[in-house]
């Protein structure tokens, strides 16, 4: 980039910061897998003390981060985005609803370790995910 003058100055600075905003974007991903590995730590923990095996609990607690999040599950807000149904979702969502994502994935693990229930879960997520959309404002 060397080029000179007004024009080139306000290139260089756009680029700087769309490279920046991916980086972010890409950092907000990769914290979402860290968070998706502890979530399913948390239900293996729950079924071992429990004894109840549940072969789609892990779909579930996704199911209710992108209901809470999105407003219906991953596989609706695909294919109502003209996505194919089996697509990773987080490379079409924004920085905003993948650090929301980040932030209930990290709840809803605890609170599964601590042997909540589903339905009062579902009430703390909703009310989590208000806090941070209203942050996010």
């Amino acid at each position: 980039m060397g080029f000179r003058g007004k024009k080139a100055a306000e290139f260089k600075e756009a680029y700087i910061k769309q490279f920046n905003k991916m980086r972010d974007w890409i950092d907000a991903r990769e914290q979402i897998k860290h968070d998706q590995r502890r979530l399913n730590d948390a239900i293996k923990y729950r079924q071992d003390q429990t004894g109840k095996l549940n072969k789609y609990a892990y779909s579930q607690e996704n199911n209710l981060i992108y209901r809470v999040a999105l407003g219906q599950t991953g596989k609706q807000w695909l294919s109502e985005n003209g996505y194919p149904d089996d697509d990773d979702i987080r490379q079409h969502l924004s920085e905003n609803t993948l650090k929301l994502l980040d932030e209930l994935t990290t709840e809803n693990a605890v609170m599964i370790k601590l042997g909540m229930p589903y339905s009062e879960r579902k009430i703390k997520l909703e009310q989590s995910a208000l806090y941070v959309l209203r942050q996010q404002a």
